[in-house]
């Protein structure tokens, strides 16, 4: 009990707000209220993905925000500096991975998951497993988008340079 913080919510926020533009550590919980979905859902894909997002809807129809097929599924910040050895993942990435794993492995929503998720930081998806994949393919586990196919004509070292690129990408992203 002496470590328990009541949670706060906190209404009348603007987007402008403060408490919108930094992380909140706390159980704060700010409230904006929307009266269209369409100014909600360009909001939401105008800024980097939220930590947590609730939608408070008697309409249930209006709290479901379709992506097309093909999107991006998660906004990635990309590094200022990307190492050498990045900077040649990065290009070998978009001719092998991205029409799958999408621009800066972000995923496409149908098509290809995120490779800057926490599902593939190196405790559960060590560099060993990016090898596998590349070599073997991968039977679908985690996501709904089917079964990765082997890939062919990457060198060991192609795939080196690919998982350095992905791990800069997650490192610039907090998943690391």
């Amino acid at each position: 009990d002496k470590c328990y913080v009541s949670p706060t919510l906190l209404v009348d926020v603007t987007q402008d707000s403060p408490v919108m533009q930094e992380e909140i550590f706390g159980p704060v919980l700010p409230v904006i209220s929307y009266s269209d979905t369409k100014e909600m859902d360009q909001w939401l894909r105008s800024h980097s993905n939220p930590l947590a997002f609730f939608v408070f809807s008697k309409n249930t129809t209006s709290t479901e925000i379709e992506l097309q097929v093909g999107e991006p599924i998660e906004s990635v910040l990309v590094p200022d500096q990307i190492s050498n050895l990045g900077l040649l993942g990065k290009n070998i990435f978009e001719l092998k991975c991205q029409s799958c794993h999408g621009i800066n492995a972000a995923g496409r929503h149908e098509i290809g998951p995120p490779l800057v998720h926490k599902i593939y930081e190196p405790s559960h998806h060590s560099d060993q497993s990016f090898y596998r994949a590349v070599a073997l393919g991968v039977k679908s586990h985690h996501w709904p988008f089917g079964n990765m196919a082997a890939v062919e004509g990457l060198t060991k070292g192609d795939v080196k340079a690919i998982i350095s690129y992905v791990r800069e990408l997650q490192r610039e992203n907090g998943i690391l």
